[in-house]
């Protein structure tokens, strides 16, 4: 018994490895992911109007998503779309 720790030791490491709420990280990515061709036609309406739409909109919009994945501490949620506003 002393070789596996305390249980709340054992709790944390079970937390690290196993996540319950994995699909939620990626329903996270495919919904928005899924809109992206809207998101494109809106951003060709709206260019002609409106010349700050060009890159800010789409921080705006991809900010809150990594602020998600980090406060869920989530890495393929943060990566994600943190390459997509890089890129």
């Amino acid at each position: 018994m002393n070789e596996l720790g305390s249980p709340k030791a054992m709790a944390s490491g079970l937390k690290a490895v196993y996540r319950p709420d994995r699909f939620i990280d990626y329903l996270l990515i495919l919904i928005p992911y899924f809109f992206y061709p809207y998101l494109n036609l809106l951003y060709n309406s709206l260019t002609p109007k409106y010349s700050w739409v060009d890159v800010r909109l789409d921080v705006a919009i991809h900010l809150p998503l990594i602020a998600i994945g980090l406060w869920r501490k989530s890495a393929p949620l943060t990566l994600f779309w943190t390459t997509i506003l890089v890129a």
